[in-house]
């Protein structure tokens, strides 16, 4: 279904942002746990816009290093970034009737563009700065990852679609299929995941 996802900034301007933003159905717990995720999304985005380049990780999710290709994901990077930061951002914890959530972690709906739904299976994914630590699983992805996924089908950002759902199904869109690699939601948060954990690995070497 279109628009589900099954599946360092400086702290001054963080707070700003957090303060702005709509939090609606949450439990206290929940809405810490949402606010740090979306924060630490805010600045995922980032780190990965500026990435965008003639890389392994481009390649793994956005084929063959292509200049125009390349602008639309640093385009569609930049967009989520000002989303996450726009006052105007509402996080809504969905209930456990919504049936969308059944089978989601989070979505978003044309008629609210400004809203994220939080399903409860999105509070079981690791945070990414979680993601690395034993026992972690992050095949569908982390929390802020999946933000990145969300925010991206807004049609005023890129109005991504879902043409794949796995790192290794994004990984096989990329090589067939480029210009539908850059246009997939998916592959945005891949790509920004995985941008951040080649940060981590060169780090630790």
């Amino acid at each position: 279904m279109r628009f589900v996802a099954i599946i360092p900034v400086l702290a001054s301007s963080l707070a700003g942002a957090a303060e702005a933003r709509i939090y609606a159905g949450c439990d206290a717990a929940a809405q810490a746990e949402a606010a740090e995720a979306v924060d630490n999304a805010l600045a995922l985005a980032l780190q990965a816009a500026v990435a965008v380049g003639d890389t392994p990780d481009y390649a793994r999710y956005f084929g063959a290093f292509d200049e125009a290709r390349a602008e639309v994901a640093r385009r569609t990077l930049k967009g989520v970034h000002r989303q996450l930061a726009a006052d105007r951002l509402r996080i809504d914890c969905a209930d456990g009737k919504d049936e969308t959530c059944w089978t989601a972690y989070a979505y978003v709906e044309d008629a609210f563009p400004n809203v994220v739904n939080l399903c409860a299976n999105f509070f079981t994914l690791p945070r990414l700065a979680a993601a690395r630590d034993p026992g972690a699983d992050i095949g569908n992805g982390t929390r802020e990852g999946v933000l990145i996924h969300e925010i991206s089908h807004f049609v005023y950002v890129a109005g991504t679609g879902d043409e794949c759902y796995s790192r290794s199904a994004c990984r096989g869109l990329a090589r067939r299929d480029p210009a539908t690699a850059v246009a997939t939601a998916d592959s945005f948060q891949y790509f920004a995941e995985d941008v951040h954990f080649t940060r981590l690995d060169a780090a630790a070497k």
